[in-house]
């Protein structure tokens, strides 16, 4: 598990490629989780791996290849 961060919602994308989801995204513990791939860019400081650039909703049991 790794800690990052984004300044808001507003700076992030949000890309869904699951027709079953619908409602708001928060901040936050999300219940139930939902798999997601993350992009972010690498931080320099110890406070955060990175700054969230994009997140992802994938299917159940979605594995990247590679």
């Amino acid at each position: 598990m790794i800690r990052l961060r984004g300044p808001s919602l507003e700076t992030m994308d949000f890309v869904s490629f699951r027709a079953d989801l619908a409602g708001a995204i928060g901040c936050g513990t999300q219940s139930p989780a939902n798999p997601v791939l993350v992009t972010y860019r690498p931080s320099a400081d110890e406070v955060s791996a990175g700054e969230v650039v994009v997140v992802e909703f994938v299917p159940p049991g979605f594995r990247p290849r590679g």
